[in-house]
C-alpha cells in the first residue's frame, strides 16, 4: 500500500515541479523589472515582447521597436573608433550614420525551414526559390534608390550582420559588413535586427520599420517633436499610435490610389502621388516624378520581409 502511494506521489510531484517555474521580467535595457511593470508596458507599440524558457525559468523580455537615446562623449568616441577599425570609416566630416543590423543572413534553404516560410504557408502562399530570389533582388534594387536619396544629406549607410547561414548572394548596390561584438552590444544590445540613425552630436534613433520619407526627415530636421511623441507613447503604453508614428502610417495607407501621367492614358502604378483629382485618380507630369514620390514610401534599410 505504501509502495502504491509512493508511485502516485512521484509523478504528481514531478508535474508540480514542471509547472512551477520562476518567472522573471526584463525591460528593453535588460534590467529586471516587476511583472506589473512588464504587463503595463508590453501592449504598447513601442515594444515587442518575447518569452524564453529553460528547466527552471520563464524569462520575459521587452525589445525596442522604436527607441530614442543619446551617446555620451565617451560612447560616441568609442563608436567612431569602432567604425574606423571595423569599416575603415573615419567620421571627420561629422556625417549622419545609418547602420542596419540583421543577426543572421539566411539562404533559401534556411529561410525555407524558418518561421517566415510557415507564415507564408498559413497565408496560402508557397515559398519557393523563385520567391526568395525575387525578394532579395527587389531589396537590392530598392537600396540603390534609397542610397541615392541620402547621398546629398551628408549621410553614410552601413549594412551589417553577425552570421551567414548558407547565404552566398552578393548584392550589386551595397555591401554587407560583419559587425563586431562590441559595436553590436552598444547599438543593438537587445535586438536581432533593426536600424539606427546616429547624428554627429550622439543623438540616435533605433527603429525596426520606418518609411524612407521619414528617414529623410530625421536626417534633415530637429528631433524635439519626434522625441516628445515617443515619450508620450511610452507613458501611455497604448497600441494606438500617436504623433509622427500615426502620421507615418496614415501617409502610407493613403498612398494607394491609381495615378496617371498627364497626356498619357497608360497606368503607371498604384501609389498616391502629387495631386488628387475628384475621381480619386492622381495626375503626375512624368514617370520620373511618379518614381520620386514612390521612393518616399520605400521601406529602406530595414531587412527583407518574407
Amino acid at each position: 500500500m505504501k509502495f502504491s502511494l509512493l508511485l502516485l506521489f512521484i509523478p504528481f510531484f514531478c508535474f508540480s515541479q514542471e509547472i512551477e517555474k520562476t518567472k522573471i521580467y526584463f525591460d528593453e535595457n535588460l534590467k529586471e523589472i516587476s511583472a506589473n511593470e512588464f504587463k503595463k508596458r508590453s501592449p504598447g507599440f513601442i515594444y515587442q515582447d518575447s518569452l524564453e524558457e529553460n528547466d527552471s525559468l520563464l524569462i520575459y523580455k521587452l525589445h525596442p521597436y522604436y527607441k530614442f537615446g543619446k551617446l555620451n562623449e565617451i560612447e560616441l568616441n568609442q563608436v567612431n573608433m569602432l567604425f574606423k577599425r571595423d569599416f575603415d570609416f573615419d567620421n571627420t566630416e561629422e556625417k549622419n550614420i545609418i547602420i542596419t543590423y540583421k543577426d543572421s543572413l539566411l539562404g533559401f534553404e534556411e529561410i525555407n525551414k524558418s518561421v517566415e516560410a510557415l507564415r507564408m504557408m498559413d497565408r496560402g502562399q508557397k515559398f519557393t526559390k523563385e520567391t526568395f530570389t525575387k525578394k532579395v533582388n527587389q531589396y537590392d534594387r530598392n537600396q540603390k534608390r534609397c542610397l541615392k536619396r541620402v547621398k546629398s544629406k551628408k549621410t553614410k549607410v552601413f549594412y551589417t550582420y553577425r552570421t551567414k547561414l548558407n547565404y552566398s548572394i552578393q548584392p550589386k548596390n551595397f555591401k554587407y559588413e560583419k559587425i563586431s561584438t562590441t559595436l553590436k552590444s552598444i547599438l543593438f544590445k537587445n535586438s536581432k535586427y533593426g536600424v539606427v540613425i546616429i547624428k554627429p552630436n550622439g543623438n540616435y534613433f533605433f527603429y525596426k520599420w520606418m518609411t524612407e520619407d521619414y528617414v529623410i526627415k530625421f536626417l534633415k530636421k530637429d528631433w524635439t517633436q519626434y522625441i516628445l511623441d515617443y515619450e508620450i507613447a511610452k507613458a501611455q503604453s497604448s497600441i494606438n499610435k500617436n504623433g509622427f508614428f500615426k502620421k507615418m502610417i496614415d501617409d502610407r495607407r493613403n498612398n494607394t490610389k491609381t495615378f496617371y501621367i498627364e497626356n498619357d492614358v497608360r497606368n503607371f502604378g498604384s501609389n498616391n502621388v502629387r495631386k488628387k483629382r475628384t475621381d480619386g485618380v492622381i495626375t503626375v507630369r512624368s514617370k520620373r516624378e511618379a518614381q520620386a514620390h514612390k521612393d518616399k514610401k520605400l521601406n529602406c534599410y530595414s531587412f527583407i520581409s518574407y
